[in-house]
């Protein structure tokens, strides 16, 4: 099972809603098998009536089986409103899950293709620099430096930390 549909399982806001629309569709369906059996042709098995109860609930409502006792409508009128509700419970928790992991994502930072490429520049430049290190003017080792500082501090803070540039002897 993917880290997304498992993380969305594990949300108790998603946990409830599943649990409450079970507890009423149970309900119902108990409900009306007990008032409809001996009424309704439709309602032959306990199974008839979850179905018909699942159908009511979700608000799809097929229409094959429906309440023929005022008790079984009552119970008809409950599941509509619940699942309405419940329906729109669990959309809202599915599209709060989706907005937790795509902002968990940009923070945590699958960085983009130009991010990579601007970093692999950065570091082309580093290892050039590195390589001509005795030769560097004072204003290029600074930059070099802040360079490295940026390249080391990626993630932690979003400006590079000033640095005091060493004092770099020349002799060889």
């Amino acid at each position: 099972m993917s880290s997304f549909l498992w993380g969305l399982l594990k949300a108790k806001e998603v946990q409830l809603s599943l649990g409450v629309a079970a507890t009423m569709m149970l309900w119902g369906a108990g409900g009306v098998y007990l008032l409809e059996k001996p009424a309704n042709e439709g309602i032959t098995h306990f199974s008839d009536a979850v179905w018909w109860a699942i159908v009511t609930t979700t608000t799809v409502g097929y229409g094959d089986i429906s309440p023929v006792t005022l008790g079984g409508r009552l119970i008809a009128v409950v599941l509509m409103f619940t699942g309405i509700g419940l329906i729109g419970s669990i959309t809202a928790s599915i599209a709060g899950h989706f907005t937790y992991v795509l902002s968990d994502r940009k923070k945590t930072g699958n960085p983009s293709e130009k991010e990579n490429r601007i970093r692999n520049r950065m570091l082309e430049s580093a290892h050039d620099d590195l390589d001509r290190i005795e030769s560097l003017s004072p204003e290029e080792y600074r930059s070099f430096l802040r360079l490295i500082d940026t390249l080391r501090s990626e993630g932690e803070d979003p400006q590079p930390k000033s640095v005091e540039p060493l004092q770099h002897s020349k002799e060889g």
